[in-house]
């Protein structure tokens, strides 16, 4: 197929993609807790097509060219989300709230039943990331250090094993209580928790970051709300502060472009903008084109790299960076850059036909998350919520990044434990009950 027909068919692809899923945006209830892996796959397809007209990958030390990468990695990520909405249309019945609508319990019987220490101790926790930050040299005021190795020079680094190099369950557990705070119209609580919220933005801010955590941030903050805005068919926000939200956005994405212009890619390619269009146009999808040419053109693939995955302790993501990675791949190991976008790279490298496969599985288990945390949510059960939400996140890092270390990191053991427990406490309590229902007739029909 020449490349004039082919990108012609992929825009039509790709524009069907984006218009179904603006579409959902608007009505589909499920749909605020799928963007994360919307937006995990539309750059890297974008990419891909335009690494298919030829760029320059510094990362890989040589030109890009057509392959159909693009073809390729539409089908795979149509599968996944075919397979996460079959999910969620098969097991709809899981998710009808125990209401019918939100809880309106007086706010003295939720403090009762202990729901604010959770926020107390992430206050208490963001306070200690502020105090370890006072201590330790961050990037504002040292050309030396950046948001890649704050961590080694930080004063307590013992802090980042606990709540990570960017403490995202913060932005988690404060949206969960903003939308309590919303709910049940409190305003001290709701002023509260906006605070620490501005309090922990400006915190990765100050760590050296720029854009992608302070975007997690924002949407997972919001993503509560979201879900209950669906639910009650209201707009999210009101055109005044979407106008607010607008500015706030230009001014801070200027201020980025300031701040990039003589820096990093942007050194390279001649400024800020150019820097930019690098970073959407190849950096988001040439780990998938590097890959998919590898297995597609050279017919490299098998059960060896599944072997050495396993040896880097199911970090997917340094594996391709040490097949498809420059000469100078030690420098951006010991400078904790990592590649980006490696799924499902990762899995057409294992076998491009089992690949299929496992988008159908994880499609499938992605569904029934989404189907759990959004009962949570609507419930407003305030540790389940936080607990299903951790959850999401780190299944939607191992989808996007291939690092799939996250299943024997406690920031994914400790919530799914947590629910696993309350589930079975809830399932004895229930079998105890109904014998007990049993015994009862068994005795007022036999006295």
């Amino acid at each position: 197929m020449e490349l004039p027909i082919y990108t012609f068919l992929l825009l039509l692809l790709l524009g069907f993609f984006f218009i179904v899923n603006f579409r959902l945006l608007l009505s589909y209830k499920y749909w605020p807790l799928m963007f994360l892996f919307f937006y995990a796959y539309s750059l890297p397809l974008l990419s891909n097509l335009a690494l298919e007209y030829g760029f320059y990958i510094i990362e890989q030390e040589r030109y890009s060219f057509f392959t159909g990468s693009t073809l390729r990695l539409y089908m795979y990520v149509s599968i996944f989300f075919l397979s996460a909405f079959l999910s969620t249309k098969l097991f709809n019945s899981l998710a009808i709230p125990k209401q019918g609508k939100f809880p309106q319990l007086p706010f003295s019987k939720r403090l009762n039943h202990g729901i604010l220490p959770l926020l107390y101790i992430a206050a208490l926790i963001e306070a200690l990331l502020y105090i370890n930050l006072l201590l330790s040299p961050i990037p504002l005021f040292s050309e030396s250090i950046n948001r890649f190795n704050y961590w080694e020079h930080a004063k307590f680094p013992i802090l980042r094993n606990f709540f990570g190099s960017i403490a995202l369950p913060l932005a988690i557990i404060f949206g969960v209580y903003y939308l309590f705070s919303y709910v049940h119209h409190l305003p001290k609580l709701k002023r509260f928790v906006q605070l620490l919220f501005v309090l922990y933005i400006v915190y990765l801010y100050l760590i050296g970051h720029k854009f992608s955590p302070q975007f997690l941030a924002v949407y997972f903050f919001f993503l509560p709300l979201w879900i209950y805005k669906i639910k009650m068919k209201t707009p999210l926000i009101s055109k005044k502060t979407a106008f607010k939200l607008l500015v706030i956005i230009v001014a801070a994405l200027l201020f980025i472009l300031y701040q990039y212009q003589f820096a990093g890619v942007s050194s390279l390619y001649g400024g800020a903008i150019l820097g930019m269009l690098y970073r959407i146009f190849v950096l988001q999808g040439h780990v998938y084109w590097g890959i998919d040419e590898l297995v597609f053109i050279e017919k490299k693939y098998g059960v060896e790299y599944l072997l050495d995955f396993f040896s880097n302790k199911l970090d997917g993501l340094l594996t391709i960076m040490y097949i498809i990675g420059p000469s100078n791949l030690q420098w951006y190991l010991d400078h904790n850059v990592r590649f980006t976008a490696g799924y499902p790279a990762l899995a057409v490298l294992f076998n491009p036909y089992y690949a299929v496969l496992l988008q159908i599985i994880f499609g499938f288990i992605t569904g029934l998350l989404v189907i759990y945390t959004y009962n949570k949510i609507v419930n407003l059960e305030i540790y389940k919520s936080i607990a299903s939400l951790l959850l999401l996140f780190n299944l939607y890092y191992g989808l996007s990044m291939a690092d799939f270390r996250f299943v024997y990191s406690p920031k994914f053991l400790i919530p799914l434990i947590y629910l696993l427990l309350i589930a079975f406490i809830t399932s004895y309590q229930k079998l105890i009950r109904s014998l007990g229902n049993v015994n009862s007739k068994c005795n007022y029909s036999n006295p």
